[in-house]
This record gives C-alpha cells, structure tokens and sequence, in this order.
C-alpha cells in the first residue's frame, strides 16, 4: 500500500499543541499553509540597502504564529493583570495577544514558539482537536 498523501496537506482544524513545560491540551493552534509562510517571508523580510545582506523580521513572524494560537493556558485575570484588558485570551487581537506573550521568561516563549515551528515542519506532536 503507497503512502497517504493527504497527510502532505496543512490540517485546516484546530490541533491540540504538545509544548515542553505545560499539560497536554494547554494550547489549540491552527498549523501554519505554505500559503501563510510565503506570504510571511514576503511581508516579513527586506534587504540591507547597503550590503545586500537579506533580514528577515523573526519578531514579526513569531507574532504571527502567536496571532494563530486559539488557546492558551493563562487565565482571564492574568491576562488582566498583564495588558489591563479584562478579556479572555480569545478575544485579545494579535498586538494585545503579542503584548502578553513577549512578557515571558524567555524559555517558556521558545518553548510555545518552537512547538509550533516544530510541528509546521512534521517534527512536532499535536492532535486533532476532538
């Protein structure tokens, strides 16, 4: 029997993301398209004017993974505390989400953003949400 090619498309369901550090079930995200990362590369990368050297903005991607978390494990009063809105973290929008985020420790960051990387690139865990 030949290998199931449907598995070379992006889920287009949430997926429960496995993250070093937190339970199982802590993050829903939505797994990055070729579509989304090329248009990434396209808005997130410029060139040096005088060496020609390419920069490519990973601030600016990483919000953008962040922007397709769904659910996180903080709570409503964390996130109170953290950005002064009284919102639940599917309400936040993607500046307020980032806002909140880029305020951890830097492991647990590398963590949410290495998971998802991880798994957009078939070296991460994460199942289909039920």
């Amino acid at each position: 029997m030949g290998r199931n090619y449907e598995d070379d498309f992006a889920s287009s369901e949430l997926v429960e993301l496995e993250v070093e550090g937190f339970e199982n079930g802590d993050f829903l995200y939505q797994p990055v398209t070729a579509e989304m990362e090329n248009l990434w590369v396209s808005e997130c990368t410029s060139r040096d004017k005088e060496t020609g050297e390419i920069i490519q903005d990973l601030s600016e991607v990483n919000k953008r993974r962040i922007a397709l978390l769904h659910k996180v494990p903080y709570s409503r009063e964390l996130i109170k505390k953290r950005t002064k809105l009284d919102k639940e973290w599917s309400e936040l929008g993607v500046d307020h989400k980032w806002d909140f985020l880029k305020g951890l420790k830097p492991v647990r960051f590398n963590a949410i953003i290495s998971a998802m990387v991880n798994f957009d690139n078939g070296d991460g865990e994460a199942k289909k949400k039920s």
